[in-house]
Order: structure tokens, then C-alpha cells, then sequence
């Protein structure tokens, strides 16, 4: 495997990762508000941040595959680490821009 492939591998692994972890927290830190502003029993606060989350990882593992096409390719190992650092600084910045949107 070359370097462009190892760099992908990670790059994927990585975007996963952080998509995962943003998601659960968002979806277990903002139940409380969904069953605080829709409804006080938090009947709709379950269903309710389930979809949401399910539109949150299909929207971010989406644009982070799209994105993995885009950018320059690695031939060694610095240029490894500078494409991977890019691509997954746009993803967390995307990741961050969506949830204060």
C-alpha cells in the first residue's frame, strides 16, 4: 500500500470517529432540551433526537467521503500528514459550523 492509501484508511477511520463521537454527545446532552421546549414528559424527546442524530451522521460521514476525493495526494510521510491534517480540519470545522448553525 502506498502512502495516499494509507493516508485515506486514516483519514476515514478519523472522520468516523469524530462524526460518532460529536453525534452521541450532541444526542445525549440535547435530549433534556428537546423534552424541555417540545414537551414536558419527554414523549418526543427519544424519537425526536434519534432522527436528528441519523440526519447528523448521514450529512457528515456523507461530505467526508465527497471530501476525500478533493485535495492533493501523499508520496511520502510528511506529505501524509499535511493532506490528513487538512482534510480532517475542514471535516471538524464543517462538524463544528452544523452544530451552531
Amino acid at each position: 500500500m502506498t502512502a495516499n492509501d494509507w493516508t485515506y484508511l486514516v483519514y476515514i477511520a478519523l472522520c468516523i470517529a469524530a462524526t460518532v463521537w460529536i453525534g452521541r454527545t450532541l444526542r445525549l446532552r440535547g435530549r433534556a432540551f428537546l423534552a424541555f421546549h417540545y414537551d414536558g414528559e419527554g414523549n418526543l424527546a427519544d424519537p425526536m433526537s434519534d432522527l436528528l442524530a441519523v440526519g447528523f451522521y448521514t450529512l457528515h460521514v456523507g461530505v467526508a467521503m465527497v471530501l476525500l476525493r478533493f485535495g492533493s495526494s501523499a508520496a511520502n510521510l510528511t506529505q501524509s500528514i499535511e493532506v490528513l491534517s487538512t482534510k480532517t480540519g475542514v471535516i471538524l470545522l464543517i462538524l463544528a459550523a452544523s452544530h451552531f448553525a
